[in-house]
């Protein structure tokens, strides 16, 4: 029957692509079946992940983890990768003299591009990041086709540092808010359960977690794993440094002997994912996906 083969699909692993027969197909693409599977697993795999390549600056190439996912998108292959949360990728293109944000969703090929040049704000250096528009009210099961923010913060001159809001659903990048220039040095990331940092010393991956919200609070170390038993001996000499982090999933990428690997903090586990090229960044595209 009809309602028992959806219960049986509905209980394969995201991460795991099913061949199916073409009735199938239709059940699985429906949207209440894609609502149901969503909310039963919870948490979206890693479909794949965006290196930024240190032989070929200002490029990307994208990697499939999830064996029936390919992504579209090979025009966008002299971008670089800056950030990707909630289903969408942030890249920086070139399309203007102080370049220009493009937003991807690569399960469909959406592109959008975000003029910087509006902003009228000189930065000798930049970053940003992406996020769907309802955080702190959304399960971020199936937002990707909803409204989203772009974050941009940037180092203008004298010691000034700025941050402005790109809203999809006003179309318009907020006023510039100014601070005096105080940014700190060491990549920070958010893991779960808080703002973390991770780094390699003496073969060892050390994770340091901030111990509370408040702004002095210390940062203690709560993990170390020996990379000497996990990792190939040239990659150990080659001293591999952190280059990315799956949020959510609990995967490190670390960088070594132009060869990429992830470690899982929850299994203790590495593996090659990428080998071949040397690379600086590794950002992770987790969503779920029915072809």
């Amino acid at each position: 029957m009809e309602e028992l083969e959806e219960e049986i699909l509905i209980r394969f692993p995201p991460h795991e692509p099913a061949l199916v027969c073409k009735r199938w197909r239709r059940l699985v693409s429906g949207p209440a079946f894609r609502r149901r599977f969503r909310e039963l697993h919870r948490t979206p795999p890693m479909l794949g992940f965006l290196c930024n390549i240190v032989e070929d600056a200002g490029s990307y190439c994208f990697v499939p983890t999830a064996g029936a996912f390919r992504a579209p998108g090979a025009d966008l292959c002299q971008c670089r990768a800056l950030d990707a949360r909630h289903g969408r990728v942030l890249l920086k293109c070139p399309g203007s003299s102080e370049g220009a944000l493009v937003v991807w969703d690569p399960s469909t090929d959406e592109k959008l591009e975000l003029s910087i040049a509006v902003l009228g704000r000189y930065a000798y250096n930049w970053t940003a990041a992406i996020l769907c528009a309802a955080c702190g009210t959304c399960n971020h099961l199936d937002c990707h086709h909803g409204p989203f923010l772009v974050v941009y913060v940037a180092c203008g001159g004298s010691r000034e540092a700025f941050i402005c809001t790109y809203s999809s659903d006003a179309g318009t990048w907020s006023e510039p808010i100014t601070t005096e220039l105080q940014l700190p040095s060491d990549l920070v990331t958010l893991m779960p359960g808080g703002l973390a940092l991770a780094t390699v010393h003496e073969y060892k991956l050390c994770i340091w977690r901030k111990a509370g919200r408040e702004d002095d609070a210390g940062w203690t170390q709560n993990m170390v794993i020996e990379l000497e038993s996990l990792l190939p001996r040239d990659a150990i000499l080659a001293s591999p440094n952190v280059v990315g982090f799956a949020d959510g999933i609990g995967v490190i990428f670390l960088s070594a002997c132009c060869a990429l690997f992830t470690i899982d903090l929850n299994t203790y586990k590495a593996k090659k994912v990428f080998k071949g090229k040397s690379i600086y960044v590794a950002i992770v595209y987790i969503n779920f996906y029915t072809p």
